[in-house]
């Protein structure tokens, strides 16, 4: 039996020492934290391991956007040559470019017309233009 006077412990039988109270107090306080380490190990590798499969998710799609194949430039160029003379004009090569690339798209047919008489031959067209330096 334990009695409380302020700070002090009086104990009832003599046999029970303040040792052993300190030791289970200890024992509680140490579960009680271990409880709680344990917590925070396991929310962190759960976290963790939801950005892998969320991280390993994404680089499942690059593969597949990295491997489409460019359309054949041939057949572009026979698409976009309207008339089948085997040139594209500027008008021809602009044509169902989004209005906000226009002015790229004109500086690239600029760049790709080597003998700058206005327009493209096959030739041309598989050719790059001028390679800007970066």
């Amino acid at each position: 039996m334990l009695k409380l006077r302020g700070r002090h412990h009086v104990y009832a039988t003599p046999s029970v020492k303040p040792d052993v109270f300190r030791q289970c107090a200890f024992k509680q306080n140490h579960k009680k934290h271990t409880h709680r380490i344990m917590k925070s190990i396991i929310t962190l590798v759960a976290v963790l391991g939801i950005a892998a499969v969320s991280y390993s998710a994404d680089d499942a799609k690059k593969p597949a956007e990295a491997g489409k194949a460019k359309p054949d430039q041939e057949a572009v160029f026979k698409k976009k040559d309207a008339n089948n003379d085997g040139k594209l004009t500027k008008e021809e090569f602009l044509k169902g470019a989004k209005a906000d690339k226009t002015e790229a798209m004109t500086k690239m047919f600029e760049a790709k017309d080597k003998d700058k008489d206005g327009s493209l031959t096959l030739d041309e067209f598989k050719a790059g233009g001028k390679k800007k330096n970066k």
